[in-house]
């Protein structure tokens, strides 16, 4: 469970709570998919991008500072590849040694005051820069079409009568959990019912 800030040209615009997954090709996860509107509009517009990653949102930095430093003392006999076991996934924790620099052979008594507060760094506060989103074969939904304010009340144009719109033509994308399905559906009921009308 960690927290992903989406920062645009140094703003954060969004932020979303969640299981976080890694991924060949980047991050992914429930908390990514909702961001990820704000990360397509950023990317289109050539602006700066990156997604700020806690992997511990419940620690403030010097919580984790301190809870760091106590696994340092308390497992100084293990080699720094076993330093995050029980805390992050494996992969996770080789990652975060591999960012800082410390050898994963090396004895957990020999890390160092600096590279514990990089490390809490990186735990806290992770930057990943954003250069686009996942190809639309593998969207979950899409951002931007026909503008709600271009459509009325029966999902007909309002700029070509006789022509009516549904689901994700239009520019409604939801929060994940069913919300773009029920649009697709209930948008899809009304311009059919009225456009068997007309």
């Amino acid at each position: 469970d960690g927290l992903v800030s989406l920062k645009v040209e140094d703003r954060i615009v969004a932020a979303e709570r969640g299981e976080i997954q890694w991924v060949n090709y980047g991050i992914s996860g429930i908390p990514v998919f909702q961001l990820s509107r704000f990360a397509a509009i950023a990317c289109d517009k050539k602006e700066s991008c990156k997604a700020v990653i806690d992997l511990m949102p419940d620690f403030t930095e010097e919580l984790c500072c301190r809870m760091l430093t106590k696994r340092k003392r308390l497992g100084g006999h293990k080699i720094a590849e076993e330093f995050f076991i029980g805390l992050f996934h494996k992969k996770i924790g080789i990652m975060l040694l591999k960012l800082t620099g410390i050898p994963f052979a090396l004895p957990v008594s020999r890390i160092s005051d600096r590279q514990l507060q990089k490390l809490t760094g990186l735990c806290k506060k992770m930057e990943i820069t954003i250069t686009g989103t996942n190809s639309y074969d593998n969207a979950q939904t899409c951002t931007g079409g026909i503008k709600t304010s271009e459509i009325n009340s029966e999902m007909q144009s309002k700029i070509v009568p006789g022509l009516y719109f549904a689901g994700e033509i239009t520019d409604v994308d939801g929060c994940c959990g069913g919300y773009n399905l029920q649009w697709a559906w209930s948008s899809g009921y009304v311009a059919g019912l009225h456009a068997a009308k007309g």
